[in-house]
């Protein structure tokens, strides 16, 4: 694993192609990857008024908690 961390911004994990994309460089070992609670909250937030449609309770929060184990940090 790289001893290189990029810190992801709301705007790099949402919206999704590029979030999946950079996600799947840092698992491939390139970087790690880090995000703040606020950072992650930020995302949601701007989903979730993009997407009046859903509400918190409609997101699938399975891969959310792997990758929020994985890689955010609390600065």
């Amino acid at each position: 694993m790289s001893g290189f961390v990029a810190v992801y911004d709301a705007c790099v994990l949402y919206p999704a192609p590029l979030r999946d994309l950079l996600m799947h460089l840092a698992l491939s070992g390139l970087y790690r990857a880090r995000w703040t609670t606020r950072i992650h909250d930020e995302w949601v937030a701007a989903l979730l008024k993009r997407r009046p449609d859903l509400s918190i309770a409609d997101l699938d929060w399975g891969l959310a908690r792997k990758w929020t184990r994985q890689f955010r940090t609390v600065w």
